[in-house]
């Protein structure tokens, strides 16, 4: 089934840099956004079975920059939850965590 409709997603983050800094080549820094996802009507009926234009989804993230000399790793934390009440019986919260 093709889906006709739009998503759009307006986010926003900050980055503060070596927040701890063991020498000038080993550091953390830490990442924080949050984003607010938008569905047109054709797009929430399709997926949701919801025909109205709404604001979709909130979404925190957190992440944790470790450098390490050339290496970086990047724990990270997602959390997704449905805002609108039609949409939120069709769907789920969502946890998800990642490493880069």
């Amino acid at each position: 089934m093709k889906i006709q409709g739009s998503y759009f997603q307006f986010g926003i983050g900050h980055t503060f840099e070596k927040l701890k800094e063991w020498n000038e080549e080993c550091y953390c820094g830490l990442q924080l956004g949050a984003s607010l996802g938008w569905g047109n009507a054709a797009y929430n009926d399709g997926y949701f079975g919801v025909d109205k234009n709404r604001i979709n989804d909130l979404t925190l993230s957190t992440g944790l920059c470790v450098q390490i000399y050339d290496w970086m790793i990047r724990p990270n934390l997602n959390y997704s939850t449905l805002l609108d009440s039609d949409i939120r019986l069709a769907g789920t919260i969502m946890i998800i965590s990642g490493l880069a």
